[in-house]
């Protein structure tokens, strides 16, 4: 493995990693937001 290739998949594991984190924290905003949002229509 070549240090560039190397790097390549560094950042790609270190990418998915980011975008898991991510979407495990949008979905759990999202859940939120929607919960709160049918609290409010159903006062």
């Amino acid at each position: 493995m070549t240090q560039a290739t190397h790097n390549k998949w560094v950042d790609k594991k270190a990418f998915s990693g980011v975008n898991h984190v991510l979407a495990s924290h949008a979905s759990s905003t999202g859940r939120f937001i929607a919960t709160v949002g049918l609290e409010i229509t159903l006062q």
